[in-house]
């Protein structure tokens, strides 16, 4: 079917982040039978992009009876990391001045994630779930979690997320 073919290039275009990635999922939440994993799609690369609002409203949008629904809780966290970057420099002499300040850690960790620079986000994340791992109720693990979800979607980095979680294992 048109849809079928449609969604096929859709899938296509956001494995391999090709520019029309985006064009292509948005022409798609309009088709009953695709706006659910186009939604999906489209919240992860605004999410990459720090357009985090923007991401939010799109999972939303996604529907509770939907293949991608269990999927959205763990974007919803990404998100979360995403909204809660400031002024990266000001973040960066935190950490320097007080390294053990998770919440410090949290703030580099959000200015990394909401710039697209996932692997220097985990490894404050994990230094942080290193040195207090209940630390606002395990926020930095649940992020964790979250970018390992994100990680393994279709284009992304899915060596990048197992060898982070090796490394979570391994200080949890």
């Amino acid at each position: 079917s048109e849809t079928a073919q449609a969604l096929e290039k859709a899938r296509s275009a956001y494995a391999t982040r090709a520019p029309e990635a985006e064009a292509t999922l948005r022409a798609l939440l309009g088709v009953d039978e695709a706006k659910d994993e186009a939604a999906f799609r489209l919240a992860h690369l605004c999410a990459e992009s720090g357009r985090a609002a923007e991401a939010r409203t799109l999972a939303t949008t996604v529907s509770g009876r939907s293949a991608f629904s269990d999927r959205i809780e763990a974007l919803e966290r990404l998100l979360e990391l995403v909204e809660a970057a400031g002024d990266e420099g000001a973040a960066a002499a935190a950490v320097a001045a007080t390294p053990g300040d998770p919440d410090a850690r949290w703030a580099l960790a959000a200015a990394h994630a909401k710039a697209g620079r996932l692997g220097p986000a985990m490894e404050e994340l994990l230094e942080s779930v290193s040195r207090k791992p209940r630390h606002a109720d395990g926020r930095a693990r649940k992020a964790l979690l979250a970018i390992f979800d994100h990680l393994d979607e279709p284009g992304r980095d899915a060596e990048l997320a197992r060898e982070y979680r090796r490394r979570l294992q391994i200080v949890s």
